[in-house]
């Protein structure tokens, strides 16, 4: 080549952004360009008659490179792959490398050539979309999860689940918040634990020492509170220590509120420093609402159940609820060849207690008779509130007449003698009872 086409040609691998580099078949360093110097962090003008290939990274280099790369290059002429970079300070660089044999007339390798580019960006791309998949995972089985479940808690069970198997978090826990404080019950969690929530004060309490600072600003200020780096956050210097040891690195506190009112909370650790960017965030917000949404439904949800089977007043089984025991405690005396005893208590004067001492004491009085009622059979399920002023009860087994004629004599006895205190003063309420027998009286509930 002329000199003016070898000048060229040097100007062209000097401007190059990648690195460029030959060595001698040893593995000894014979010429880097600008980009290979600055990639390594060496000083232009280096001395290269004391670097090998091997110094460029020990690991990779001594693998990749020494054991696969150059033998392959010698014995098939090129070999390319992927391997790493250690700068000068310690920064490991990601490249895309490839290694060119270049032989004599005699067949052997004289020198080998490189050309490698800095991936970091793509990986860092490659890294960031993985993370995102997961996310999106774990999104994804949240919301068919929450589509099938109708219990609070296996809906919580399994949140925590999805986050660290599909998710792939080191550790995901939720918890609700009393409701008589600012405190907070763990419910769920899954992953990595080892009893690190034990001594934590999860509070937004001012004055615990041992507090969670994430979860009491998260619940302070009804916002997600996000640590990307729990080794350097000072939020985290009571519990880093902990924290390291499980392989956390990154954590963030999701408030699950509806509205204004923060019902709870769930925590997400990743075992990536830096885990929780914009893009993550907004997907995790998602996940957040979504879950906050789902207890708000099922709590309405069983709200309306409650409603269809039990009296809100008293707590006990309301007319349709009771009939249906009574149903299922016929079809066993049957089967048993027993006798069963339905009771109706109809309170005496109930109108003019409301009409003298108002609506307040007529409902203190029924709740007052539901739990005298409740201590004396032992069981509220055998109980029910069927009409404004009526209370039933039902006696699964009964051996003979008499004793049911017994019993009833003594309880009504008991009823008349217990003091129920309405508006400061003591009453007593006399109640009219009839009972039932199956099956001498009736066949079935009604």
């Amino acid at each position: 080549r002329s000199e003016k086409e070898q000048a060229r040609l040097v100007a062209i691998i000097e401007a190059t952004p990648d690195m460029v580099a030959t060595a001698d078949p040893t593995g000894h360093v014979l010429y880097y360009n600008r980009a290979g110097l600055r990639m390594l962090g060496f000083e232009p003008g280096l001395d290269l008659s004391t670097v090998r290939i091997l110094d460029t990274h020990p690991e990779w280099a001594g693998k990749l490179v020494m054991e696969e790369g150059i033998p392959h290059a010698i014995e098939h002429g090129t070999w390319s792959g992927e391997t790493a970079l250690l700068r000068r300070d310690g920064r490991e660089i990601p490249i895309s490398q490839v290694i060119i044999a270049h032989k004599g007339s005699d067949g052997s390798v004289e020198y080998l050539s490189t050309i490698a580019r800095d991936i970091s960006v793509r990986k860092e791309h490659e890294k960031r979309i993985t993370r995102l998949n997961r996310v999106y995972a774990v999104l994804s089985g949240i919301n068919m999860t929450i589509v099938r479940i109708r219990d609070r808690q296996e809906l919580f069970d399994e949140a925590c689940r999805i986050a660290v198997e599909q998710g792939k978090f080191r550790f995901a826990w939720i918890g609700l918040l009393d409701a008589n404080g600012p405190d907070v019950t763990p419910v769920a969690r899954a992953g990595v634990d080892e009893g690190y929530l034990d001594h934590i004060e999860l509070t937004a309490r001012d004055d615990a020492p041992d507090r969670y600072e994430l979860v009491a600003r998260a619940l302070r200020e009804k916002t997600a509170v996000v640590c990307n780096d729990i080794e350097a956050d000072p939020q985290m210097a009571r519990w880093r220590e902990e924290a390291l040891r499980r392989g956390y690195r990154s954590v963030v506190v999701f408030p699950l509120q509806l509205e204004d009112k923060v019902m709870g909370l769930l925590l997400l650790y990743a075992s990536e420093a830096g885990f929780f960017d914009t893009e993550e965030m907004r997907l995790l917000i998602e996940i957040a609402g979504d879950i906050s949404f789902a207890i708000d439904h099922i709590d309405k949800q069983e709200r309306l159940d409650y409603l269809a089977y039990y009296d809100v007043l008293t707590g006990l089984a309301n007319r349709s609820l009771f009939l249906e025991r009574v149903a299922q405690h016929i079809r066993s005396a049957a089967i048993g060849g027993h006798k069963l005893a339905v009771f109706l208590i109809d309170l005496e004067r109930f109108k003019n207690i409301n009409d003298s001492l108002g609506r307040p004491a007529g409902d203190a009085l029924l709740r007052q008779v539901a739990e005298w009622l409740t201590r004396i059979t032992g069981d509220p399920n055998m109980l029910a509130r069927v009409g404004a002023d009526h209370f039933a009860g039902v006696l699964p087994q009964v051996r003979e007449g008499g004793d049911v004629a017994r019993l009833l004599e003594k309880t009504m006895e008991a009823f008349l003698e217990h003091p129920f205190r309405l508006n400061g003063a003591v009453f007593r309420i006399a109640a009219k009872v009839g009972v039932a027998l199956f099956p001498e009286d009736g066949a079935d509930a009604d």
